[in-house]
């Protein structure tokens, strides 16, 4: 299965996709214990769940859903981030934090 991705000369592996989409998933133990998770520089990915594993499993349903909406819907995909910037945009928002 290949995708179009937007702004690429040419399609991408769906496994290569979702590989470097995994490399950039930020993981947060919330105060009441439950986790959330967000695919960093790609709206619209994220789940919640009570223990880290139910969370990485939503977010991956999440991460399919969405994959099958744009396929469904002959769109391109966004260019998928690098881990460079994930940590990046993490570096950044410890920043702010502090």
């Amino acid at each position: 299965n290949f995708l179009r991705v937007y702004g690429e000369e040419k399609e991408i592996c769906l496994t290569e996709y979702i590989s470097a989409l995994q490399k950039c998933i930020h993981s947060c133990k919330n105060e009441d214990g439950s986790w959330s998770e967000i695919v960093v520089g790609i709206s619209g990915i994220y789940a919640e769940g009570k223990d880290k594993s139910e969370c990485r499993t939503r977010l991956m349903d999440m991460m399919r859903k969405w994959i099958a909406e744009k396929q469904t819907k002959g769109l391109a995909f966004p260019s998928p981030p690098t881990p460079q910037f994930c940590l990046l945009k993490e570096k950044k928002k410890l920043e702010k934090a502090s």
